[in-house]
């Protein structure tokens, strides 16, 4: 692991799902219960104010894939919660009003908890469904390979 006495380095990275170039990240979240909701954006232990400072890309059923970055919402949007930060379903319905942030797609709702136990999980059903539409073949044969 590196550092003084077997401890790992302190390192500074900024929370993202997508490593860019130059080091730049950018986040993903979802929700699939069909339009905009309340989405959260980072997920904490312990106290202390935490800051949303990543670009994201927002899986949003019913809508596609809405693009946002802290300095498109304004402050009342995004809200601190005990465990973390929450982006405010009127902050993302200000996002997804603007066209040039969305890439209309058809995503998946996520099926009723009582029809869990015969279905894929949200996640991994988007994921099929947006290789297929973008035909990502490369990746497709990895899901295809998994069964």
């Amino acid at each position: 692991m590196g550092g003084v006495g077997g401890k790992a380095p302190h390192m500074h990275a900024k929370a993202g799902d997508i490593l860019l170039p130059k080091g730049k990240k950018l986040s993903v979240k979802g929700s699939f219960k069909g339009g905009a909701q309340d989405i959260k954006l980072i997920n904490q232990m312990g106290g202390g104010r935490r800051d949303w400072n990543t670009a994201t890309l927002f899986v949003v059923s019913g809508v596609g894939i809405a693009y946002g970055a802290p300095d498109m919402v304004p402050a009342e949007h995004i809200k601190q919660v005990g465990d973390g930060v929450v982006l405010k379903r009127a902050g993302l319905q200000m996002l997804m009003s603007q066209p040039k942030n969305v890439l209309e797609m058809e995503i998946a709702l996520k099926p009723p908890t009582e029809t869990t136990a015969f279905s894929e999980k949200a996640s991994v059903a988007v994921a099929k469904q947006i290789l297929l539409e973008t035909e990502e073949r490369l990746l497709w044969k990895a899901f295809s390979a998994e069964g």
